[in-house]
C-alpha cells in the first residue's frame, strides 16, 4: 500500500500482521493493496515491484519511507501453511475457491507440511526477496519484527506522523507450537533457505515456553528458594559469635 500524503510505502510479507496494519493504515492510502497478483500493487508485491511501479508512474521511490514486517522464519512457514489450508477449506465450503486461484492451488497441490517445507521455493519465497531489490541492497528504510510488533509499529506511525493505534488481532490461526511441526531435516531446511533473516534478525529455533500455570509456579519456586537464602544468611549472621 502508498500513502502520497504521509510519503510511506508498506511491503506486506505474507503472516507478518500486514492484515492488521493494512487495517490500520489504510485510510491513509491513496494507492491501496489488491487481491490480483498481476496487479502492480498486490498486496503481497515485493519491494522490486513496487520500486518498478514508482518508476513507470514517474514516482520518486527516495522521497518515501519504506518498511516492512518480519518474523521468525520457522514460525512463519507454519502459520502461512495452518492458515492457508484452514482457508482452502473455509472457501471450498462456501464454493468461492474460484476467488483464490493461489490458495485453490495450495490446497489441491499441497498434502503435508513436510511437502510444502521440500517444495518452498514454489509456494514460498524468501522473505529477502520482499525487503531487497534484485541486487541486493536493501530498500527499506525500517524493518520491524513482529516479535515487537506493537513497539515496532509505534515507531512507524510517529516517523510517517500518524497517531499510534492498538493494531487489531485479524486473520489470527489455532494451531500448535511451530516446534511441533518440524523434524530435524525440515528444521534445517528452513534454516537455510532463510539463513539471511535467520542471521540478520537473531532469529533461532525454540521450544514452546510452559503455560501460565507452570510460569507461575517457577515463579513461586524461584521466590520461596530466594527466601530460602536470605534466611539461612539472616540465620548465619545471628549465629555468629560476640565481637566477631
Amino acid at each position: 500500500m502508498i500513502s502520497h500524503s504521509k510519503k510511506f510505502v508498506f511491503v506486506h510479507i505474507p503472516k507478518t500482521a500486514g492484515t492488521s496494519i493494512t487495517n490500520v493504515l489504510d485510510t491513509h492510502c491513496e494507492v491501496k493493496s489488491a487481491n490480483d497478483p498481476s496487479c502492480p500493487f498486490y498486496y503481497h508485491a515485493s519491494a522490486i515491484e513496487l520500486k518498478n511501479f514508482f518508476d513507470e508512474m514517474k514516482w520518486d521511490w527516495n522521497e518515501y519511507f519504506k518498511f516492512t514486517f518480519v518474523r521468525n522464519p520457522w514460525d512463519r512457514l507454519v502459520s502461512y501453511y495452518e492458515f492457508t489450508k484452514q482457508r482452502y477449506e473455509k472457501l471450498m465450503n462456501d464454493k468461492l475457491l474460484s476467488t483464490d486461484l493461489i490458495c485453490k492451488q495450495f490446497g489441491e497441490q499441497v498434502y503435508s507440511f513436510e511437502y510444502f517445507i521440500f517444495n518452498l521455493e514454489k509456494y514460498a519465497p524468501n522473505s529477502d526477496a520482499y525487503y531487497h531489490s534484485v541486487d541486493g541492497n536493501a530498500e527499506m528504510n525500517f524493518v520491524g519484527k513482529i516479535e515487537n510488533l506493537q513497539h515496532d509499529f509505534n515507531h512507524v506511525c510517529k516517523t510517517i506522523n500518524i497517531p499510534i493505534s492498538k493494531l487489531p488481532h485479524l486473520q489470527t490461526t489455532s494451531r500448535k507450537h511451530y516446534s511441533e511441526y518440524y523434524t530435524e531435516i525440515t528444521k534445517s531446511i528452513v534454516a537455510e533457505r532463510f539463513s539471511q533473516d535467520i542471521s540478520m534478525f537473531g532469529y533461532v529455533f525454540s521450544e514452546p515456553t510452559p503455560n501460565k500455570h507452570k510460569k507461575q509456579f517457577f515463579k513461586y519456586r524461584y521466590t520461596e528458594y530466594k527466601n530460602e537464602q536470605k534466611q539461612k544468611h539472616f540465620n548465619a549472621y545471628n549465629a555468629r559469635k560476640p565481637n566477631s
